[in-house]
């Protein structure tokens, strides 16, 4: 047997220390950015159009950097994490989930925004630059295109199959932690939850990345397009309530698509010990930076 084929049966664990780096070098681009701003002009710079772009670029460029920073001390294969494949099936899964997501979920979210406002919190609301052809075009780009590539390639790639051998079900839920705490944003971490819970499992069950990547690019892109264009699209009352049974429905049946003798029983030798041991050491220290961050944005 080959090193790579040894490679890939015994170190895939050690992919789901990307977590920690990622999150190690997204803090620094955080204090990164804080002195950027305070060495040329302070508020005046936040507010540059300039500035809003860099910081989405920054921090996506920081996962990046802890992915491969990852794939070189561990000495890991693409193919370890990941395949660029996709079947034709998927398109309807693609289809069903993104219109499911889109519109099932926000009620869902919604109500644990109220539960976390009668202690006080402030939703974080979504602000974009004034409208124009390079604002909507870099917006598609800094917020859709590369964090779709980047985030799904760690949450879905390094992490998922980091944790894969623990079994499926275990690496999905694992996954979806990582995901919705990244973000850092109490008013979406149930939505980020179930949309990592999703997307770990159509990960799997494709064998790939590539039909989340997907997903992911439709979701920030359609909020994009309605902040732009439809600022005046709100949907409440029945309406809001029939869309969120009927989202929910499109979710159940793209799952039904994509799990369709797929077998959820792990294939694979389990992790022993020593493996879960170092499993936790190389994830915990990425969990306690999102949650203390997670946390920090709940009461400021």
């Amino acid at each position: 047997m080959s090193d790579k084929q040894d490679k890939k049966i015994l170190t895939p664990y050690k992919a789901v220390s990307g977590y920690t780096a990622a999150m190690f070098a997204v803090i620094l681009a955080y204090l990164v950015m804080s002195v950027l701003s305070a060495s040329l002009g302070g508020i005046k710079f936040t507010e540059s159009l300039f500035y809003f772009f860099l910081s989405y670029f920054v921090i996506s460029f920081a996962l990046a950097l802890g992915s491969a920073f990852t794939f070189k001390r561990q000495k890991l294969f693409l193919s370890d994490v990941t395949a660029i494949k996709f079947s034709p099936k998927f398109i309807a899964v693609i289809l069903l989930v993104f219109l499911g997501t889109f519109f099932g979920l926000s009620g869902i979210n919604d109500l644990f925004v109220d539960f976390l406002q009668k202690f006080g919190y402030k939703p974080d609301l979504v602000t974009l630059p004034e409208k124009s052809f390079l604002t909507v075009f870099c917006c598609i780009v800094f917020i859709a295109v590369i964090p779709a590539v980047v985030e799904e390639f760690l949450f879905r790639g390094l992490v998922l199959k980091g944790a894969e051998n623990f079994g499926k079900i275990q690496a999905v839920i694992v996954s979806a932690l990582a995901f919705s705490f990244y973000h850092m944003s109490p008013s979406q971490t149930v939505y980020q939850l179930i949309i990592g819970v999703l997307y770990g499992i159509i990960a799997l069950s494709s064998g790939s990345i590539l039909p989340t990547v997907i997903l992911h690019f439709l979701n920030n892109f359609t909020i994009i397009i309605i902040y732009y264009f439809f600022p005046d699209f709100v949907i409440v009352g029945l309406a809001k309530t029939l869309l969120t049974v009927i989202g929910l429905l499109c979710v159940a049946a793209g799952l039904f698509i994509a799990l369709f003798k797929f077998d959820f029983k792990n294939d694979k030798t389990v992790y022993g010990k020593e493996e879960k041991f170092d499993y936790a050491l190389s994830i915990a220290p990425g969990f306690v930076i999102a949650l203390v961050m997670w946390i920090v944005n709940l009461f400021v």
